[in-house]
């Protein structure tokens, strides 16, 4: 990437996790990061794409990372890393009239660690394509809804101990269901 784009990008980041997406303007940027506001729109129209570009740019990141998931907690672990890079940051964006950009990237963040996991999990790969993309949709819903819920609250709990506790609540009910659902499939062949 440019030098001077990944500049206007990283003082993006800097600002966005001292103060609200809202407070911040094109004059905060290029003070900065020590260009001019030319430069800063010879890259960007305005903050909104700015943020736009960020984020497609952060989502990215997360999903080219190296990671091998062995179940669905090291789904939620992988998202929960990601999001705490730049934790005040997320929530400013998240508390933003802009949160839509930010769901998409959560959606999409979220859609492809599952898909990894699916990938890794011989269970759920062994499963007609319907009821394994069905199984995929509702992993990345119920992890994009308790990452929602931990967002909400301001990222203020520890999400990782909470979902290791329901995992343990719960006790291998998820890989009992999918080795039903994979017997049912089995037997309606």
């Amino acid at each position: 990437m440019d030098r001077t784009k990944n500049a206007i990008v990283e003082a993006f980041w800097q600002l966005l996790d001292e103060k609200p997406f809202n407070k911040i303007t094109v004059k905060n940027i290029v003070e900065l990061c020590g260009v001019n506001r030319n430069t800063f729109y010879y890259h960007f129209s305005d903050i909104p794409q700015l943020l736009e570009h960020t984020l497609k740019e952060y989502t990215d990141d997360v999903i080219n990372s190296t990671f091998n998931p062995e179940s669905a907690v090291d789904c939620v672990s992988h998202l929960i890393s990601g999001l705490q890079k730049h934790q005040k940051a997320i929530i400013h964006i998240y508390n933003s009239v802009q949160k839509d950009i930010f769901f998409k990237g959560l959606s999409d963040m979220t859609a492809y660690t599952v898909k990894k996991y699916a990938e890794t999990s011989s269970i759920i790969m062994s499963l007609p394509e319907d009821d394994r993309e069905s199984i995929i949709y509702y992993y990345k819903c119920l992890i994009v809804g308790i990452l929602l819920d931990w967002l909400d609250s301001g990222m203020k709990y520890d999400l990782l101990k909470t979902v290791l506790n329901i995992y343990n609540v719960l006790g291998g009910a998820e890989e009992a269901a999918l080795l039903k659902l994979k017997e049912k499939s089995k037997n309606n062949l």
